[in-house]
Formats: structure tokens, C-alpha cells, sequence
């Protein structure tokens, strides 16, 4: 069986999930839906797929089996929801939510339709998440109580070079000064 699949949302984090999806061999990706039209029918060119600018036009065209949302995250809820009644599964990248409230709400709409959804967690997977989880499970650091985080991203989210799908290696973040080495005291 194969999935049919659309990514919503044509930003910089898209590329990853749209050359990701086309490598899965149980998936065929159809479909990029953008509010910015040049840039949904500029991604649907390069992955040969149909696009949209339209989230509920392409959800009344498609026949989608999941969706990837790759939109900035005060459109998640809505949007998941929209795909939920449907009855489309959704993955949601993360944060899910801007409030706790929202993601109760959204937790709400996943039992009232029985709908299967996920949240992205790849950085948990980073070499710098995997020694901060060593260090809590052997009591290195003591007892947990908060912790903050600056993950910085490759574009300002109105950069133009935005979606061109650059390079995560540690050898182009120090090109582009952000720190490649994590320390734990």
C-alpha cells in the first residue's frame, strides 16, 4: 500500500520533509500547498507534484492519506483541524501549539475524531539532546528544575534564500557562525 502525501507550507524546513518523503518508498508525494502561489508551483516544479495555495482546495481535490504541516505555528491548530475532520492523520511540526491551551484543544480534536496525529521531536535525536538525556538518566547534573534553549535557525523567516534547502552539516553552521560544539557543566 501507498500513502498518498501533500507538505503544507513552502518555507525552509519543507525541503527537508519533501526530499525525505520522496525517498520513502510506501509514500508518493502529490501535493505542496503555500499561501505564497510562486513558491507552492515553484516546489511542485521541483518534486513533480501539484500545488496549491489553497489548504482547503487541495483538501477537496487530493486524496491524501497524511499531510506534513511545515506552517508557522499559529496556523496549526486550525489547519490540523481542518485535516482531522477529513480524516486525514496529521504530522505537525513542532512547537504544535502556541499556548498549552491550543494543544489541549488540539488533544480534544484528536478523541473526538479519532484522529491520529504527531509532533516532529527530531532534535531529541542531536548529539547535544542525547548527552543532556546521559547526564539527566546517570545524575550527572543533579535534579532537573528548567532548561532554556537557543536553537537557531539557518534564515530570518523573511529571508529570501529561505526554502532553498541549505546545508544542517556542523562544516556550513560554523560558516555561518552558529555554534557547532555544545558544552555541559
Amino acid at each position: 500500500m501507498t500513502l498518498e502525501t501533500a507538505v503544507v507550507g513552502g518555507g525552509v524546513v519543507s525541503d527537508y520533509h519533501l526530499s525525505g518523503l520522496t525517498q520513502c518508498p510506501d509514500t508518493e508525494l502529490v501535493a505542496i500547498c503555500d499561501l505564497d502561489e510562486s513558491r507552492a508551483r515553484e516546489k511542485a516544479t521541483e518534486y513533480d507534484i501539484n500545488a496549491y495555495a489553497d489548504f482547503e482546495g487541495m483538501l477537496a481535490r487530493e486524496s491524501l492519506d497524511w499531510i506534513h504541516l511545515c506552517t508557522p505555528v499559529g496556523t496549526h491548530l486550525e489547519l490540523a483541524r481542518m485535516a482531522m475532520e477529513d480524516g486525514i492523520p496529521v504530522l505537525i511540526e513542532k512547537p504544535v501549539t502556541e499556548t498549552v491551551a491550543e494543544a489541549e484543544e488540539l488533544e480534544r480534536l484528536v478523541e473526538e475524531h479519532d484522529a491520529t496525529v504527531s509532533v516532529v521531536h527530531n532534535h531529541n535525536f542531536s548529539p547535544a539532546m542525547r548527552k543532556a538525556r546521559g547526564l539527566i538518566e546517570d545524575g550527572t547534573i543533579g535534579r532537573l528544575r528548567s532548561v532554556d534553549l537557543l536553537y537557531a535557525g539557518e534564515t530570518f523567516p523573511d529571508d529570501v534564500r529561505r526554502g532553498r534547502g541549505r546545508s544542517n552539516s556542523p562544516a556550513a553552521s560554523s560558516r555561518r557562525g552558529y555554534p557547532t560544539r555544545y558544552t555541559w557543566s
